[in-house]
């Protein structure tokens, strides 16, 4: 875990708004909304069992696609493959197999020579639908987005707005025992956060358009607070398009 303060400026994103009598409010001093709360039944949490006592990370429905980081289905110790998760959707246990999965990154995860990150496995459903969407273009940064967390003491999920501050993402290995140099990757995006442990596959969004996938935190020479990479949706888009 970094050491690193939280960004200061996420904490003014959203600042309060106070209406007293007839003072005029200009619109452009309104907090931007950028959360549509009728799509967070899409954000869903994984689980090994049945029973939800074993979560392991978290995804979007995409149209009719669900979507994560590759690694939450694998065993974090052995790397070994699962064949199957579990997931809940409008009160019911759903199982996801092998068998569902369009694309799967985990057999080269670990292969970064060419600065791709390949942290992506995405399943077809067939009877869910979202209206999310993956960005396909470019913007500028910084960009408000916001993500839903899941919180596993409640079974809930809880909402914030944080930043994309690069369109690169940024791999640094401490481990000096095999001196692997930091890099960058081309297909991720860096942002401020405040993101735990199991929280890999949560999406950031503006409204119904989802811009990337938590994946990790890391540290950067350039940001002194905590920040966090994702995988860039128009990196993912590319990806099941072909």
């Amino acid at each position: 875990m970094s050491e690193y303060h939280e960004n200061k400026e996420e904490l003014d994103l959203f600042p309060e708004e106070r209406l007293l009598g007839n003072v005029d409010v200009q619109l452009a001093d309104m907090p931007e909304e950028i959360d549509d709360p009728s799509l967070s039944k899409y954000i869903i949490a994984f689980f090994r069992d049945e029973d939800e006592k074993h979560w392991c990370g978290s995804g979007v429905i995409v149209g009719n696609l669900l979507i994560t980081a590759a690694h939450v289905m694998m065993e974090k110790k052995t790397k070994r493959h699962l064949s199957f998760l579990y997931f809940k959707f409008e009160n019911c246990i759903r199982r996801i197999e092998e068998k569902d999965i369009v694309y799967d990154g985990r057999d080269n995860l670990y292969d970064d020579i060419d600065h791709i990150h390949h942290d992506l496995i995405v399943f077809k459903l067939l009877d869910i639908s979202s209206p999310f969407v993956l960005n396909a273009f470019d913007f500028d940064i910084p960009l408000s987005v916001y993500a839903r967390t899941y919180m596993e003491d409640k079974k809930s999920t809880s909402g914030t707005s944080y930043k994309i501050i690069l369109k690169k993402g940024f791999r640094n290995d401490q481990n000096h025992l095999f001196k692997i140099e930091s890099f960058e990757w081309y297909n991720c995006l860096l942002t401020t956060g405040n993101f735990a442990p199991g929280n890999s596959g949560t999406p950031i969004y503006r409204k119904n358009k989802v811009y990337g996938i938590f994946i990790g935190e890391t540290v950067h020479p350039d940001y002194r607070y905590r920040i966090f990479n994702f995988l860039d949706a128009r990196y993912i888009h590319k990806t099941i398009s072909k």
